[in-house]
């Protein structure tokens, strides 16, 4: 609902981090980006504008119908004289003050061609609670009058828009309309032209009377009542409402009266008819628009361009201004990617805004295991996340350990809730990597980019196909100070298409339910020699051992991989140079 999202936005644009950033002088020109893509994709907003404690622009994006851009800062103007700008220095931390419904002015003259605006305010705070200025939307209201026009039938019905004081908003000769704005139009008014038409409509919600004019139909529209998100917060406003007017000159009601009679009675009697239509205008700003609204607001761009003082620091760098497109290192840190299984199954069924919200429910979760130990999330891709861990592998294994623990936190609340559990692969790799910036000028992101990152994926996507939640590379394993204070135990060996050098998997199964774990543990010597002959080409003699770990532990799922590949083996003998390596 465009009109009704306005709210959710304007508090939106006053918390995020560009916010603090434009009040500081700090906000990055690849930062811009987001901004105008978000200017971009909502398409109701003329302008976004900050502005400083004095009323000064500090930032401003014009929309340029369909073309937004960043106006230059010699461009800024002093918007402290402005009514709107004194009402907003006047709200308290997340108050919002709406304006009369009137037309833009630049530099102190109406703008041309006219542009109706509604402006919606709210006060910039930062962490500390200090006022550092405001945050003004301006609203295109001519998207709200066009839908007056749509449901207005020129040759019976005459729809039009007054405001409080009976001034036109949308009349029936443009040359009427806003009159308030200019001082020869001052005396244009509904009240002024039909004066006892006004009176009835001016004091009553709604209803419905004949005059000499003819069938007149009106109902009240509060804004307040429109604002989506407003309940529990200070609305400031000066056009609390409207009227909306239909007409039936009296000519065409008498031509058609038996037809106007039958539609009212089939509607429900007066002032239902004309109903329909404000239904119909409601109706128009409900559509679907704000479930896309919403994957622009709650997205991957706004985790992308976070940028972790883990990573500056990774890159000697001392703060964001110091990073540029030509910026790279090479460290060796552990990767661990991790993804959600089934996730197109478990958002089938979910709207837009609760796909959303449940990948942020999720990501906070699974994020606090990382930073508990010293790493630091790089990139959120879609349900996927890829966090890096500069000090040891040790702290990636611990930290997909204790996801595993959490995850099961975050399925209980679902399951309270009736949703289904979610289920997640990790998959860990160590070894040198290339830290730096990719893009343009204009938008850089950091990240990770090298072989390592590209395998740590790759083991990611193995657990699915050994049905594990949890595999470290042979690189990780061997790393570790101490393997036996994990639950660890080989898998299966890899060769990575295009490399040389085959990597040994094992996957770490501590955080499997207990009955699991102590059968795994039991059989963790037979697999071992199960594999063993595996690889040495002894398919009969791993048949048996793998068999006899299956009916040790029949919910482990690595046996049963096996059983199939000796047997395919059987039928079809590898020849020599077999090592048992597999093709990942």
């Amino acid at each position: 609902m465009e009109l009704a999202s306005v709210v959710s936005d304007l508090q939106f644009l006053a918390g995020v981090h560009e916010a603090e950033a434009v009040m500081t002088g700090e906000l990055l020109k690849s930062e811009y980006q987001s901004l105008v893509l978000f200017t971009d994709k909502k398409k109701v907003y003329d302008q976004i504008r900050y502005l400083d404690i004095t009323g000064m622009e500090v930032f401003r994006i014009n929309y340029n119908a369909g073309n937004p851009s960043v106006v230059s800062a010699n461009k800024l103007q002093f918007k402290g004289s402005k009514y709107y700008v004194a009402e907003g220095m006047k709200l308290l931390n997340g108050d919002i003050y709406i304006s009369p419904f009137d037309l833009n002015m630049e530099r102190g003259a109406i703008e041309l061609p006219h542009k109706p605006m509604i402006r919606f305010v709210t006060p910039v705070f930062d962490n500390s609670n200090t006022r550092r200025g405001l945050v003004v939307l301006n609203f295109l209201g001519k998207r709200l009058l066009d839908v007056i026009s749509e449901v207005s039938s020129s040759d019976v019905d005459r729809v039009m828009l007054l405001n409080e004081q009976g001034y036109w908003l949308k009349g029936l000769d443009e040359a009427d309309e806003w009159g308030f704005m200019f001082k020869d139009r001052l005396d244009r008014t509904f009240q002024s032209r039909n004066p006892e038409a006004w009176q009835q409509i001016s004091s009553n919600e709604n209803g419905q009377f004949m005059s000499d004019a003819g069938l007149y139909t009106f109902d009240t529209i509060h804004l307040a009542d429109v604002i989506v998100g407003s309940k529990g917060q200070k609305l400031e406003h000066e056009a609390d409402s409207w009227k909306i007017v239909s007409l039936v000159p009296d000519d065409v009601f008498n031509a058609n009266q038996r037809q106007y009679a039958s539609r009212l009675a089939m509607v429900g009697g007066p002032g239902a008819f004309f109903l329909i239509a404000l239904s119909m205008l409601m109706a128009h700003f409900c559509q679907k628009s704000r479930r896309a609204e919403l994957s622009i607001i709650k997205n991957n761009a706004s985790f992308a361009r976070f940028v972790p003082q883990e990573f500056l620091r990774l890159v000697g760098k001392g703060s964001l201004h110091d990073v540029e497109l030509s910026t790279s290192v090479q460290r060796e840190v552990a990767v661990l990617f991790s993804d959600i299984r089934s996730y197109t199954t478990l958002s089938e069924g979910m709207t837009s805004e609760e796909v959303f919200s449940f990948l942020n429910d999720y990501f906070v979760f699974v994020s606090k295991p990382v930073r508990a130990n010293e790493g630091f999330i790089d990139i959120f891709i879609g349900d996927a996340l890829m966090a890096l861990f500069p000090r040891s592998p040790e702290d990636a294994l611990r930290s997909a350990v204790s996801m595993r623990y959490d995850l099961r936190e975050f399925n209980d609340s679902r399951r309270k809730t009736g949703m289904p559990p979610v289920h997640c692969g990790y998959g860990l790799h160590f070894g040198e990597v290339t830290l730096g910036t990719l893009g343009t000028q204009e938008r850089m992101q950091t990240t990770a980019i090298g072989d390592t990152v590209n395998l740590a994926s790759r083991i990611e996507s193995v657990t699915k196909t050994f049905k594990v939640e949890i595999v470290v590379s042979d690189s990780v394993y061997a790393r570790l100070p101490d393997p036996s204070e994990f639950l660890l135990r080989e898998i299966d060996t890899v060769r990575v298409k295009g490399k040389h050098e085959p990597v040994t998997l094992y996957e770490c199964f501590d955080a499997d339910p207990e009955d699991i774990a102590k059968g795994k543990v039991a059989t963790m010597p037979l697999l071992a020699e199960a594999i063993g002959h595996y690889k040495a080409g002894e398919f009969d003699l791993a048949l048996d051992k793998f068999t006899a770990c299956a009916e040790a532990c029949p919910t482990d799922s690595i046996p049963p991989i096996y059983l199939k590949r000796c047997n395919t083996m059987k039928r079809i003998p590898p020849g020599e140079g077999w090592t048992g390596v597999s093709t990942l």
